[in-house]
């Protein structure tokens, strides 16, 4: 993956999601259209491959920028909740990730503490404001 790695992937990932789409459409017409088994096979390994296609590319990004393969930030605002409410919290990648950063100077050491104070704290306020959203829902 040359160039900025995340912003490859991004790109990589959206034509990814258009083709995905396509497919879908195309499959779910086989279907309605009761296509032969055969030919729902070709559509169904057609779709196995483009699957095999993206572990492939979140492989090569992973490469060039981990954090942002990891921190699902690539993902639709939807999905992004969804991992959210799955349990996914930013600041359990970056404990991670300190492990493998070893060593780290001293200002490394304080830049990353103090991310991880804010990540709580951002993570802190969003676990308030849903739990203020499922209460009012629950009313």
């Amino acid at each position: 993956m040359s160039g900025n790695g995340a912003m490859t992937f991004d790109l990589e990932y959206t034509r990814w999601l258009e083709e995905q789409n396509k497919q879908i459409n195309e499959l779910r017409t086989a279907v309605n259209a009761h296509a032969s088994d055969s030919d729902l096979r070709l559509i169904v390994d057609g779709i196995m491959a483009h699957y095999d296609e993206i572990f492939k590319l979140k492989g090569a990004a992973a490469k060039a920028d981990v954090f942002h393969i990891l921190s699902g930030m690539w993902k639709t605002p939807a999905e992004r909740c969804f991992l959210w409410l799955g349990g996914f919290r930013s600041s359990e990648l970056l404990k991670l990730l300190v492990n493998q950063l070893e060593p780290l100077t001293e200002q490394q050491l304080m830049g990353l503490s103090s991310l991880e104070q804010s990540s709580h704290q951002a993570e802190d306020a969003l676990s308030q404001g849903m739990e203020a959203l499922q209460q009012s829902l629950a009313e």
